[in-house]
This record gives C-alpha cells, structure tokens and sequence, in this order.
C-alpha cells in the first residue's frame, strides 16, 4: 500500500484523475514511472505512465511529455505499443498505455547471452519483420530517434511492439540542437544524429540495423 518500501510503491493504492488505480509498480526509465493500474470507468487492466510534479517544473519537460503523448495517440498499428489517453493530477502528469505482457528484447538478448546461445533465426527474423513494419508505418509522421532493445517489447504471443516515442519528432519539425543525453542512447545512435543534423526516417534504419546485429551476434 501507499508508503511502501519497493521502488515506486509510494504510489501504489494511489487513484489517478479519480479513475486509474495504482495496482503495480512495473518499471522506470528516463524521467518515469510505469505502473499497472486498473481503469475504473472501462473496468480493464492499463500501464500508466508517470512523470513526478518536480520533474515536471523542468524547463521544457511538461512540453516533451504533452507532444509525446500527442504523436504516439496518433499511431494506431500491431507493432507499435498503443496509448489511450494522457493527464494530470496532483501526482504528476501521465499517459494510459495497453498493459503488454512479455518482457524487452533487452531481456531475450540477455537471456541468450546468458544461455551462450545464439538468437534462434527463425524468430530473430520475425521480430525483425515486425519492427520494420511498425516503423515503416511512423515514419508517414515522425521519426522515431531511440531505437534501442530497451524500447522494444516482445509479447508472450511472439508479437513485437515499438514503444517510447518520448525524443520522437514530427518530420516537419524544425531543426534542434540536443544534447547526447537527450537523443537516445549512443550504441544506437546514427551518426548524422550524433553531430546534431537534421534527420529522416534513415537514422532509424541505422539503429535497428544495430539492434539486429546485436541480437544475432551477440555483441
């Protein structure tokens, strides 16, 4: 319940906007939170996403957060995790994503690296597929900018879904500076992103090359 000692489990009991109910802290990364909570007017299970009120005061934060939630409520496709809805309450701002179950293909990657195997082909050319596919149809409206096994998740039914477009820009957008910190991780990253260039759906095609090489090679 609420005061509890496991990571994010201050919140767990804790009722969002009066309707989503905190059940479960699922995992963190970046500036959030993500929880399993239950939709009390849909009555169906959701992962939420949380970013704390502090965090929020951060220049430029709340907007990244607002335009995030906007791109990725647009894109509707298998391979691309589907969110619901974005808000606010007195506990932050958050967004209401599918509850996927599976884990990230940074986990299988880990899992074979462990087993001294490598990644069986058969299934290394689905996930690939799927990817290329959920990407090919973004691409109509941004590019993504963090492909990365971390943002990838592989479902109990064998399915992949995209997720985290939280650096993602529309392809009209004006060009950025960013800072490394800001534009994924730099394993990944291609390098007309690195020298802070304006990008295409290219740059994407470059760090799930990487992800693939990753996952059969091992390294």
């Amino acid at each position: 319940g609420p005061g509890s000692t496991v990571p994010g489990g201050e919140l767990i009991g804790t009722v969002l906007a009066r309707r989503y109910e905190i059940l479960e802290f699922i995992g963190e990364g970046g500036m959030c939170c993500v929880y399993r909570a239950y939709d009390r007017i849909k009555q169906s299970y959701v992962a939420v996403k949380l970013i704390a009120p502090e965090l929020m005061r951060q220049k430029g934060v709340q907007e990244r957060f607002v335009a995030e939630a906007k791109l990725a409520c647009s894109l509707s496709h298998p391979n691309i995790i589907r969110v619901h809805d974005v808000g606010a309450d007195d506990e932050g701002h958050f967004i209401t994503m599918e509850l996927l179950h599976g884990q990230t293909l940074r986990a299988r990657i880990d899992e074979q690296k462990r087993a001294r195997r490598p990644y069986p082909l058969e299934q290394g050319m689905a996930i690939a597929h799927d990817l290329l596919a959920g990407l090919a149809f973004a691409h109509q409206q941004l590019v993504h900018r963090d492909i990365k096994p971390e943002n990838i998740w592989v479902c109990d039914d064998g399915s992949v879904k995209l997720m985290d477009f939280g650096v993602a820009q529309p392809l009209s957008a004006e060009r950025r500076s960013r800072t490394l910190q800001s534009i994924g991780s730099a394993y990944y990253v291609a390098p007309e992103q690195l020298r802070g260039l304006e990008l295409d759906h290219r740059a994407d095609q470059y760090s799930l090359a990487v992800v693939l090489y990753e996952l059969f090679a091992g390294r």
